[in-house]
């Protein structure tokens, strides 16, 4: 016990500015922030924090990304008063426990983003943005009828599952619904893999082809269409199989509260 309260003493001390600066490559405005008050941004992931340092002696930050940086003819009083009315109203705050979460976090949704727009640039996939959460992204093809979701397994690599049965999100349908039917399509899939399997997986769904009616003549002919090899194994399948299940079943959460099959199709 007496060491669990010694590195949460060790972690309070840490000079977050510092931390962020050095390890998470954040860089301070210094036109921005008043006495004990410092303004970090990160431009590739599209942040900014404020940080400063308690009586107490704890480093904490505040999400200011809706303060705007003090203009050039902006007087440095009235920009504070915005920057302490930003803090104040501030979405995500913290200690520097909170601080690492959210940059992973911001990270692992920047590369999504980056990933839907290569999938989007090499092979004609979209993002539903009302669907998917908690790191889990819905990308569709129109012309291709294909309905995927993608997020990145704990070993970093980037999975996806067939969810062409999930319906999107309804108008009035809450996101914590539609990410319940989402779930369960993704636990029921049997089309699961890596990135490179999903290209080449749209690549087998030539345009103008019915993925429900491509599917089956692939699978008879020994070129498996859910893992996008030739040749594969019944065996090899199924352990493949499982393993992405795996992935996902530890990188997204069950819904709180679930119980049985929910529904397929939003309001």
């Amino acid at each position: 016990m007496a060491e669990l309260f010694r590195t949460a003493d060790l972690l309070r001390s840490v000079d977050l500015g510092a931390y962020a600066q050095k390890v998470h490559g954040y860089e301070l405005r210094p036109r921005d922030g008043g006495p004990g008050i410092a303004v970090l941004e990160h431009a590739h992931l599209r942040d900014r924090v404020a940080v400063a340092r308690t009586p107490e002696g704890s480093w904490v930050f505040a999400d200011v990304r809706h303060y705007a940086p003090r203009g050039s003819s902006e007087p440095a009083e009235r920009a504070l008063v915005r920057l302490r009315d930003g803090i104040g109203r501030s979405p995500s705050n913290g200690g520097i426990v909170e601080f690492a979460q959210r940059v992973e976090r911001l990270k692992r949704d920047r590369e999504a983003l980056e990933l839907v727009a290569e999938m989007q640039r090499s092979h004609g996939y979209a993002l539903c943005p009302r669907d998917g959460a908690q790191g889990v992204v819905v990308l569709e093809h129109s012309r291709l009828r294909d309905r995927v979701a993608v997020a990145q397994a704990p070993d970093g690599r980037w999975v996806f599952a067939d969810v062409r049965q999930y319906a999107p999100r309804g108008p009035n349908e809450p996101a914590e619904h539609a990410f319940a039917r989402l779930r369960e399509c993704i636990d029921r899939s049997r089309s699961k893999g890596t990135l490179g399997e999903l290209a080449r997986r749209a690549e087998a769904l030539e345009p103008g082809v019915h993925p429900e009616r491509a599917a089956p003549t692939l699978a008879r002919s020994g070129e498996t269409l859910v893992m996008g090899r030739p040749g594969l194994g019944r065996e090899d399948l199924k352990r493949e199989l499982s393993q992405c299940r795996t992935d996902w079943q530890r990188f997204v959460p069950q819904p709180p509260g679930r119980g049985g099959r929910g529904p397929d199709r939003g309001r």
